[in-house]
């Protein structure tokens, strides 16, 4: 109890929900071991990370991996924080199923693996059983002494024959077992279960026990339903493609996105039967309970201590089949979403990866495949004296070869990058009412020369310039080469290439969060990065600076760093280096949201006048944080929210236009001392300047 006086209550905030007003929000899109599909999921941390959407990912039938989990996994190497996440799927994927028979019920339970994909097929199920007493019957309906109503029992017909779960109910005559309701001579045991389970999932993503559960439907902790989804359906709504429409005709696409809300399992889903009972109903026998999953129970009864058992079976992942239309469709998620500044979509360049091999282990069988594991490739030889003949392969007929599991898009990519650009505006036609106020992260293709990307680069943003979408370039980026780390899908075991975004991501968010969103992110050392694809000479970088790419340097001594914050923009303004548009983009992403908390107040001088004190707030931070140009507020930036910026025709719509004028701070690329000599040999300083 409370003293008189006054206490002050601190609440939690919601989660996520000063996400919009965040600059240092990483956005990543692509193939994931498991995880709702289709649906931008907040993660905070890399054990997060796993814990929704599971670890490295190989991609059946080649030597490669999933690179959205090697990019997520070095962003928060880097010190990156909060992430959105969205898994890609396809027409094909599915999610792993079961069926059981209910023993209260007899009806047929649909058991499900809590996402879809490859995954759920490890998935076991085990609910022991306890039998609380015996009673030898001659049949139902029986009026044996310790049966009662209500009771979950398995009763027997003969000796030898298998068991039949039910409930008893009372009726004419005594008690019946339910659904089996019927005059029964033949039953000749009855073992009343105590209905208090506890049920045990195991998985590959982990083991989980449900303690105090119930088979009987009525409680609060009735087993079938405590393992049915329970989020609100509103947050889990998947952004599916438009090819896959209607896709609520496809059960199994239908199903696999249904089971993904979240529930008291982070493992296992439920989906009960039209009809199924709320309360047990008194002096009545039900009819039978329809069954739509059209499939055989799983079941194993044990003599004396039962046990029930069941595995998932039919998850897929569905890689090969994910086209662009999935991709397009992740990345017009993801540039709506209100919370991230920075996105990336590593697995864009799956299918354009090098394909790496491990020579110092075989292959380890997977136990989610029913098939045997691929042969390791053949070896490179160690030394010059080594044979270059590579040792002959375990022979595996080729029936049982796993397929490539590889996408489908992979010559597309240069489009599908044109694409991810043009959304970065706002455009009513795709519905992206947002735009220009988040950085795209583009991945160059991998083992190309420094002439070649920049060729390509310089066709890309020629077509996007064609395209009419030139004025998304300042907020897009592109960094060469890719990036070796020791492959921590195999603890370090081999070396292998990953795109350079995850890293740059990590960077650019700790340095936002840390400082500003025009914080210097290049000459900082990636961290997990034990080289690059290859070193380039001093020509190359400056080809590739000129072009407007960003560069990834090894110095030795310092490791692996970004040389070089140019965007894809050309012309010579300050949004073309990567600082710069990230403080403008984080300037409409702040006034976007400010703005909206003046809608339907008075169209007068007050509400102009706390406008205009808004902007100036958040502009006056950024320039004490160094993020804009010039020694005053007035050299820096400029507000106007007067009569004289909105029109007597846009007042009589409801609008209120404000002028806002900023000078992004522009970051130094180039030191310039210039040297002289005198006479007596002496050196004197003549000028250093810092330029562009």
């Amino acid at each position: 109890m409370l003293a008189p006086g006054v206490e002050i209550v601190q609440e939690e905030a919601p989660r996520g929900s000063g996400d919009a007003l965040r600059a240092d929000i990483v956005g990543f899109a692509g193939i994931l071991e498991r995880g709702p599909i289709l649906v931008p999921r907040r993660v905070e941390d890399w054990g997060g990370f796993k814990l929704e959407f599971g670890g490295f990912l190989p991609i059946r039938g080649t030597q490669r991996q999933a690179l959205t989990p090697l990019a997520a996994y070095a962003h928060f190497q880097n010190r990156g924080s909060t992430a959105y996440v969205l898994r890609w799927a396809s027409t094909t994927t599915r999610v792993a199923r079961a069926e059981v028979i209910d023993p209260a019920t007899g009806a047929t339970i649909g058991l499900t693996a809590s996402s879809a994909g490859r995954w759920g097929n490890a998935t076991r199920i085990a609910m022991p059983l306890r039998v609380r007493r015996r009673r030898t019957v001659a049949g139902f309906p029986t009026l044996a002494a310790g049966l009662r109503e209500g009771d979950v029992v398995r009763f027997r017909r003969g000796v030898g024959s298998p068991p039949t779960f039910g409930r008893l109910v009372a009726g004419t005559g005594g008690l019946f077992a339910w659904p089996h309701a019927a005059v029964d001579p033949s039953v000749d045991l009855v073992e009343v279960i105590d209905p208090t389970v506890e049920v045990i999932v195991d998985s590959a993503a982990g083991r989980e026990r449900h303690r105090e559960l119930s088979l009987a439907w009525e409680s609060p902790r009735a087993v079938w339903r405590y393992f049915m989804p329970s989020g609100p359906q509103t947050e889990w709504s998947p952004a599916v493609p438009e090819s896959w429409t209607p896709y609520a005709e496809d059960s199994e696409i239908a199903l696999s996105l249904g089971q993904q809300r979240p529930g008291n399992s982070s493992l296992l889903r439920s989906a009960l039967p039209d009809g199924y009972p709320t309360s047990f109903p008194p002096q009545t026998m039900p009819a039978p309970l329809p069954n739509p999953w059209n499939g055989t129970p799983s079941l194993e009864a044990v003599a004396d201590v039962p046990e029930w058992r069941v595995q998932l079976t039919g998850g897929v992942d569905g890689t090969k089949a994910m086209d662009a239309n999935v991709v397009l469709t992740a990345g017009r998620a993801m540039m709506t979403h209100p919370a991230p500044s920075i996105v990336t979509f590593p697995d864009l360049m799956l299918p354009a990866a090098p394909e790496p091999h491990d020579c110092s282990r075989p292959p380890v069988d997977d136990p989610r495949d029913e098939l045997p594991p691929e042969p390791p490739p053949p070896c490179a030889p160690r030394n010059e004296t080594e044979s270059a003949v590579p040792t002959p392969a375990p022979s595996i007929p080729p029936e049982v070869v796993p397929e490539s599991q590889m996408p489908g898009f992979g010559s597309a990519i240069s489009a599908l990058q044109r694409d991810l650009i043009a959304m970065s505006l706002p455009s009513s036609e795709l519905g992206l009412d947002r735009g220009l106020d988040r950085t795209l992260l583009l991945d160059p293709l991998p083992m190309l020369t420094p002439a070649e990307v920049i060729a390509s680069t310089h066709v890309m943003r020629s077509e996007v310039a064609l395209e009419g979408h030139a004025s998304a370039l300042p907020h897009c980026a592109m960094f060469h080469p890719w990036v070796r780390v020791l492959d921590p899908g195999t603890r370090g075991r081999r070396v292998i290439l990953v795109p350079p975004s995850g890293h740059v991501a990590g960077l650019m968010a700790a340095t936002t969060r840390e400082g500003t969103p025009g914080a210097r992110f290049a000459n900082i050392t990636l961290e997990g990065a034990v080289g690059i694809a290859e070193v380039l000479p001093d020509r190359d970088r400056a080809d590739l600076n000129a072009a407007h790419l960003g560069v990834v340097h090894a110095i030795p001594g310092r490791g692996a760093l970004v040389h070089g914050v140019r965007s894809l923009a050309t012309w010579s303004r300050p949004d073309r280096f990567i600082p710069a548009s990230r403080v403008v983009a984080y300037v409409r992403r702040v006034l976007r949201a400010l703005g909206s908390t003046f809608v339907f107040e008075p169209n007068d001088a007050d509400v102009r006048f706390r406008i205009h004190l808004t902007i100036d707030a958040v502009l006056d931070e950024l320039w004490r944080k160094n993020a804009l140009a010039g020694t005053t507020r007035a050299e820096s930036y400029s507000v106007r929210v007067d009569d004289s910026t909105t029109t007597p025709a846009e007042r009589d719509q409801g609008m209120v236009v404000a002028e806002v004028e900023i000078a992004p701070a522009i970051p130094t690329e180039f030191i310039l001392i210039r040297v002289a000599f005198s006479r007596d040999g002496s050196a004197v300083l003549d000028d250093i300047q810092g330029g562009a």
